[in-house]
């Protein structure tokens, strides 16, 4: 507010080392293996709805993941948190070349049923 409702300002951090965090898409056949692993991991819990606006990228030979999770809407919030650290660890467990997963929990929409994701049921 103090410089106008038109004003926008970015800002990022410039690193030492431009080598130390290039970063790529994760090939192909990275990508298929996630999302195998994510189609297993919604077959198997029921809470689990889809998966969507999945990022993978690649730095060195280590894979970093960000994701959109749909939750069963009646679960409670801590029980939302575990199954968030369990859909991380699970994804890990089937692919160790992955360093670092974030799991973003939504709840299932019911007003959208549409589905939004690579995995949906």
């Amino acid at each position: 507010e103090e410089l106008g409702e038109d004003i926008v300002i970015n800002t990022h951090i410039e690193p030492i080392d431009v080598s130390a965090v290039q970063s790529r898409e994760a090939s192909k056949k990275k990508m298929e293996k996630i999302y195998k692993a994510m189609d297993e991991i919604s077959k198997s819990d029921n809470n689990v709805k889809n998966f969507h606006n999945i990022l993978v990228r690649s730095v060195g030979k280590k894979l970093f993941v960000s994701l959109h999770c749909v939750l069963n809407e009646k679960l409670t919030l801590d029980e939302s948190h575990k199954l968030s650290n369990e859909v991380e660890s699970q994804i890990i467990d089937k692919m160790p070349d992955i360093e670092n997963v974030i799991v973003h929990m939504e709840p299932f929409d019911k007003k959208r049923k549409k589905s939004m994701g690579l995995v949906s049921r």
